[in-house]
């Protein structure tokens, strides 16, 4: 198209302004149009820069759609870009912030703003200033910081106001009201209702659904829900055609009220469709981070699940939208990027400088710096990668037909608390455990505690009653997260297993050697499908070969890693492949893993939970990591980490991504693991009796129990380990 008269440039300029327009009033497909119309015009002219801005409004267009890894991929393009022109434009960097905060990211996003601020600041741009302090507000909110919040969002409105900006003041009125939760529901309700004909007058149409959202919540909450019908008829447009986070949360909306009214039967229907639109996402998000953590969406959706499921009969269908967002969550094998596993490679040399000795103090400043600046880079990066095609989701049915007399406990976040849903014996039933802050609280505690036995290099110089007395100390704590999670489930003592699928709040248990489920083998899964197959692919190995073949890698920096090695070589004989020395290499490793039935680690390991795929096990030419292991084709059945907190995943969010949870997604049946450090002497003490136990052909899950009640009672460090998968 042309816009009658004016030059190019000007013409181009009124297209990608009228772009983002579009694209805050919702016509994305208008505001796409409008955007390819500047690209076109900009490419003609050579315009570098426009086209990089180009670029940027890609990202905010395809945010709004949902997509957002696709909108990640343009602001690097468009950061990319500006960088290469030496521009710097650290306004672009909000809508990068807002897009991590649409993802679940909240923390990510806090920390983007917070680097922007001050530059925002100092360069004197007030506009861009006002409107930082408001995605501040929002990433606030997500993560839960309300005063900050309220903070961010009272200086936003004055800042607006100062600048005559009037549009954006409800956006800020807004954020502040739901940083205030005071006041009756219903009085609360109204508020936001006046705020959503306020967002919808401005032309902010998402925000005033969202403020719908919050209001009918309120109402239904209040009692109030025949009162809830406009802005009901506002959001049921939602539920066809929009972009499909958009329609979860309109089904959602819809379930709480048709529950609030009486209608079981219409609730479910309206929850099968929020799960469908959340799971249709999720399966089309490339990302394995973003698709982990479910846009922010599946903690939520979980546990209006979990509510639903205590109005029903039975809540085996609880059980079964639990299990369809958790499998949808859980990490996929990547393909090849090789950019990104360069970026890998780059980083592994920067860490082994680091690590090689001492450093003068201006060359160690800049390889730490170069170190976080290439972490970026790979996070950055495999957020661009695309994953393999997710395997089916099992029916609940099939899980349930092939518990063959185990139990099942799947933990699942509700409001503000914490439940259990129990399958026994074919029977479905769903145990509330209480706040969930109180058993945070205890989790933390025993994590603490066991840290300490197994860490504290005093534990050596103690006398042999000191460190019984520590030992009773920390029994007595794991009895009392026993009886928060455990004791009121009242479990069959007569189930030969137990399956456990842990949502975030207790994410770091060390569920093996927990009280009622110490006596038996217990397997920790992403979730119940996850399992299923993992017990699917060990039947099957077990099956096919008569005899194993086992690598065991001893890494760099531990004194007993040789010794763990070779006592494991000694148990399994000519079988055995030992990878130490300078042949421990992230190269060397893969190739082998690609080829052998079991796999035995003996080195550092790292967990970071401010990202998880950066965990890690070092090996002599840097660290294997968790976007190292999403790329393998094939892994070892059966893999023994003896390293430190191999077995962690992030504890605040509601999906499982970890190293154990990567390796048994490209395909793993069992992984030992432990959620706790593992003091370097202590390595053989367990691996040797839980190696013949293997050997003997126990399972995985039963080895473990077997070396744990031979070397924990002198040991602490074999108390964290725990089964993944089966």
């Amino acid at each position: 198209m042309r816009l009658s008269g004016g030059s190019p440039e000007n013409e181009a300029k009124v297209l990608a302004n009228r772009a983002v327009i579009h694209a805050q009033r919702g016509d994305l497909d208008a505001a796409e149009a409008d955007i390819a119309g500047a690209a076109a015009i900009y490419e003609v002219l050579g315009d570098s820069l426009r086209l990089a801005e180009v670029a940027h409004n890609r990202g905010y267009v395809a945010a709004r759609r949902g997509d957002l890894g696709a909108a990640l991929r343009h602001f690097d393009d468009s950061q990319r870009r500006m960088g290469e022109l030496g521009v710097q434009r650290p306004e672009l960097l909000l809508d990068r912030a807002d897009t991590l905060a649409q993802a679940g990211l909240f923390r990510e996003a806090e920390a983007l703003i917070e680097a922007a601020v001050p530059i925002l600041e100092e360069r004197g741009q007030q506009a861009d200033l006002a409107e930082a302090c408001l995605s501040a507000a929002r990433a606030c909110l997500g993560a839960g910081h309300r005063q900050a919040a309220n903070g961010w969002a009272r200086r936003a409105e004055g800042q607006f106001v100062t600048q005559q900006r009037m549009r954006w003041v409800p956006v800020a009125v807004y954020y502040a009201a739901l940083a205030n939760p005071e006041g009756a529901d219903r009085h609360r309700a109204g508020q936001l209702l006046e705020l959503s004909a306020d967002l919808r007058a401005a032309g902010w149409r998402l925000l005033g659904d969202e403020a719908d959202e919050e209001a009918v919540s309120l109402l239904i909450r209040a009692g109030e829900v025949a009162d809830a019908a406009a802005p009901l008829a506002r959001l049921a447009r939602l539920r066809r055609g929009a972009p499909h986070l958009e329609r979860c949360r309109a089904w959602m909306v819809e379930a709480r009220v048709r529950a609030a009214q009486g209608r079981v039967q219409g609730a479910a229907r309206a929850m099968d469709a929020a799960v469908r639109a959340l799971v249709t996402h999720q399966a089309g998000v490339g990302s394995m981070e973003l698709r982990t953590y479910g846009a922010g969406r599946a903690e939520s959706a979980i546990a209006l699940a979990v509510s639903l499921g205590r109005t029903m009969s039975s809540p085996r269908p609880a059980l079964r939208w639990v299990e369809q967002i958790r499998s949808t969550q859980e990490p996929r094998p990547v393909k090849a990027d090789p950019q990104l596993a360069r970026h890998l490679e780059q980083l592994r040399n920067v860490t082994v400088q680091l690590l090689g000795g001492p450093l003068e103090a201006a060359p160690e400043r800049r390889l730490r710096a170069k170190r976080l600046a290439l972490e970026e880079l790979v996070v950055r990066q495999a957020r661009h990668a695309t994953t393999s095609q997710g395997t089916p989701v099992e029916p609940v049915e099939a899980v349930l037909g092939e518990l063959d007399g185990r139990s099942l406990i799947e933990y699942v976040a509700t409001d503000g608390g914490l439940g259990a849903i129990v399958v026994e014996a074919g029977h479905c039933r769903l145990v509330d455990l209480g706040r969930a802050d109180t058993v945070r609280r205890a989790v933390a505690g025993l994590r603490m505690m066991l840290v300490g036995l197994i860490t504290d290099p005093s534990t050596s110089r103690r006398t042999q009653g000191d460190g019984r007395r520590d030992r009773r100390s920390f029994d007595a704590l794991l009895g009392q997260v026993a009886d928060l999670l455990v004791a009121p489930l009242e479990l069959d003592e007569r189930s030969p297993e137990v399956v456990v699928v842990p949502c975030g709040t207790v994410a770091s248990v060390p569920w093996a050697v927990l009280s009622g489920l110490a006596a038996r083998p217990a397997a920790v899964a992403p979730s119940a499908s996850s399992w299923l197959r993992a017990m699917r692919r060990r039947r099957e190995t077990a099956m096919a070969r008569t005899a194993h073949s086992v690598v065991v890698v001893a890494g760099p920096g531990l004194r007993h890693g040789q010794a763990e090695a070779e006592e494991v070589r000694r148990i399994w004989g000519s079988q055995t492949r030992v990878l130490s020395g300078d042949g421990a290499t992230v190269g060397a490793v893969l190739d082998a893993l690609g080829s052998t039935d079991i796999a035995h680690f003996a080195t550092h390991g790292t967990f970071r939970g401010d990202a998880p795929l950066l965990s890690g096990l070092q090996l002599a030419d840097g660290a294997l990591t968790g976007y190292d292991v999403a790329r393998l084709g094939r892994v070892p059945a059966t893999l023994i980490l003896s390293c430190c907190e191999t077995g962690m995943t992030r504890s605040d969010e509601d999906g499982a991504l970890g190293l154990s949870s990567l390796l048994l997604a490209s395909g793993a049946s069992s992984v030992i693991a432990s959620v706790a450090p593992v003091a370097d002497a202590s390595g053989p003490g367990l691996a040797v009796p839980l190696h013949r136990s293997l050997k003997n052909g126990d399972d995985p899950g039963a080895a473990l129990a077997r070396a744990q009640i031979e070397s924990v009672s002198t040991d602490p460090s074999g108390l964290g380990f725990c089964c993944f998968g089966s």
